[in-house]
């Protein structure tokens, strides 16, 4: 028996990606490459140079050599997975979406803007210096870690799994839905809970940081930040 497919993406420099999955078994991807310039040759040129290729399991997308910048052009790279697939992806100066995917999810994007919705597989994400992610969802076994902001969004009333999120200097800020139940623990220096938990939760004071500790069980999520501050909310109803 096969076991999981697993694509590999490699993404040029200040590319956009989606990946979402599909119901079928093969994998689609499609790339939309737009330059920016006055004169119809040079924006020809830079078409040129964003090109999309395939090297067995493998995508790449090549954008100019010569360190585009953001304002002559961009590549978009929409790809459809598999019901059932891992996903690797690299990249520098990227933003990259990751959608309701079931598999691996695996990701060093630097200096990269990262979105994961939904996901339930196992996740492991690191963004570098001044990268940032957000992730809503409500399962699976989750490692992010970034130089830059940490937005997160728990889903549902418990998180099935685990989460660490960890920050250098940059805020973690976490919306909760009322009434949540799993345990959490959150190390910063400072933390700031205004959510409904804030009378069930534990403050303790180490060293120059602050942990406030919710639940008596093994934490399913674990915040880290070393230099900036943790803020726990409350999800509005009704806002995504």
């Amino acid at each position: 028996m096969e076991g999981t497919p697993t694509l590999d993406i490699e993404l040029g420099m200040y590319s956009t990606a989606k990946l979402s999955r599909g119901e079928k078994s093969f994998c689609l991807a499609k790339m939309r490459a737009e330059a920016n310039s006055s004169a119809e040759s040079t924006a020809r040129d830079l078409l040129s140079q964003m090109k999309l290729k395939r090297y067995g399991s493998e995508l790449v997308v090549f954008t100019s050599l010569a360190a585009p910048k953001k304002t002559s052009g961009k590549c978009l790279l929409d790809v459809v997975t598999p019901s059932a697939c891992n996903v690797n992806v690299r990249g520098c100066f990227a933003h990259v979406e990751f959608l309701n995917l079931t598999g691996t999810v695996s990701a060093s994007l630097p200096y990269s803007m990262v979105g994961l919705f939904h996901t339930t597989g196992k996740v492991d994400v690191n963004t570098g210096p001044e990268g940032r992610i957000v992730f809503a969802g409500s399962q699976g076994d989750v490692r992010l870690k970034s130089g830059g902001e940490i937005d997160l969004k728990i889903t549902d009333p418990s998180f099935r799994g685990s989460l660490q999120a960890n920050s250098r200097e940059m805020p973690i800020r976490i919306l909760l839905p009322l009434g949540f139940l799993s345990s959490f623990e959150a190390t910063g220096s400072d933390v700031i809970c205004r959510a409904d938990v804030a009378s069930k939760a534990h403050r303790i004071q180490q060293g120059g940081l602050v942990m406030l500790r919710h639940g008596a069980d093994m934490p399913n999520l674990r915040l880290f930040s070393v230099a900036g501050p943790i803020v726990i909310d409350n999800a509005v109803e009704g806002h995504t």
